[in-house]
């Protein structure tokens, strides 16, 4: 995302913000958005909001994910965007003289065959930092049956 787009997208969410905290009372009675929750929860910093998957015909949304900053590091954006809509998505901070660090926040699906295709796409991205750190919801799961050191020998 451009640095245009950066600023587009802040002052759309600074925006919304004002809207929700000039009536709190009106914000109580309808039904939050992931973007308006992620405002809510940090109206003095950064909030960067994957949307959710729509479900069918409903206006309910599946998977989604946020990235939420202070606003002491705010400054230090240099890039951010979607890696998969609704399941992935990227920041990368850098302050004046240290190397780069992107996060990346997953929302793995449950379905080991959609994770495998998930991962695929995360891991051809390129991303330009010196260090990285991945975090979410990886929904990993564990096998049914102990594994014990035989197994895993033979």
């Amino acid at each position: 995302m451009r640095k245009g787009e950066v600023d587009s997208s802040r002052q759309e969410l600074r925006n919304r913000s004002a809207s929700i905290q000039a009536s709190p009372q009106a914000a109580r009675k309808k039904r939050f958005t992931g973007l308006d929750m992620t405002i809510l929860m940090n109206p003095e910093g950064e909030a960067f909001w994957n949307e959710g998957i729509p479900m069918g015909r409903s206006q309910r949304t599946r998977a989604g994910t946020a990235i939420l900053l202070d606003k002491t590091v705010a400054p230090f954006i240099v890039d951010h965007g979607t890696l998969d809509a609704g399941r992935a998505q990227f920041i990368t901070l850098q302050p004046p003289g240290e190397g780069a660090l992107t996060i990346i926040n997953v929302y793995a699906p449950n379905l080991s065959t959609d994770r495998a295709q998930l991962w695929q796409k995360v891991s051809q991205v390129n991303l330009i930092a010196d260090h990285f750190i991945l975090g979410g919801d990886l929904n990993i799961r564990s096998p049914r049956k102990p594994v014990t050191p035989q197994a895993r020998d033979s």
